[in-house]
């Protein structure tokens, strides 16, 4: 594949030597630390004009819509993974996707010959919604999972009973949850989070 000999102009990036962040006491420098705040006009002006910097350099390789067209083939094909057991009667999870689906649903069958039933489908979520984590509880009756708008951060943690696909009416603190981890008797589980927005001091 040749080399793109276009001139390549890469945007400014803002240096500034004395920003950073503290944590535990201690200072740690960054100069780019501004870049962290991605709704900020500056940030998304910057992330644009590397899009159109990128943009500019791949759609000059020759032969690049092919690829396209054979990576997209070899990745169109339904998924199913290993079962994931839950309770004592047989029952399993899933993570399901068709050829054609760009999500994978977690689905479950209550015993050996039961057919799959849909426990969770991101698929039918806004096209910015993404499941970022789902964790069935020990006897099958629950499944805690995190949901995030935009990307895979910040994701808050819902309670799905299976029987009804009702949610429950727990709200978990803090932000940015993840890392679930069942009680054996499905009472509870523990999970990772960052505080909420001024709840712990600057220092």
């Amino acid at each position: 594949m040749a080399r793109p000999t276009l001139p390549v102009e890469f945007p400014p990036t803002r240096h500034v030597p004395d920003s950073g962040y503290t944590l535990h006491g201690r200072h740690y420098e960054d100069p780019y630390v501004w870049l962290e705040g991605l709704d900020d006009d500056e940030t998304v002006d910057w992330i644009a004009a590397q899009e159109r910097v990128t943009r500019t350099v791949l759609d000059s390789v020759p032969g690049r819509d092919g690829l396209r067209t054979a990576v997209a083939r070899c990745a169109r094909y339904a998924r199913l993974s290993p079962p994931i057991p839950a309770g004592p009667s047989g029952r399993v999870f899933l993570w399901q996707a068709g050829a054609d689906d760009e999500k994978s649903a977690l689905v479950m069958r209550r015993s050996a010959d039961a057919p799959l039933e849909t426990v969770l489908d991101p698929g039918v979520w806004p096209a910015g919604d993404v499941l970022v984590f789902a964790e069935p509880s020990p006897d099958g009756t629950l499944v805690a999972f995190g949901r995030a708008g935009g990307s895979t951060h910040n994701a808050v943690i819902h309670i799905l009973d299976v029987e009804t696909g009702r949610l429950l009416p727990d709200r978990l603190r803090g932000t940015d949850h993840g890392s679930v981890a069942w009680r054996p008797d499905a009472s509870g589980f523990f999970y990772t989070a960052r505080p909420e927005p001024g709840e712990v001091p600057p220092d």
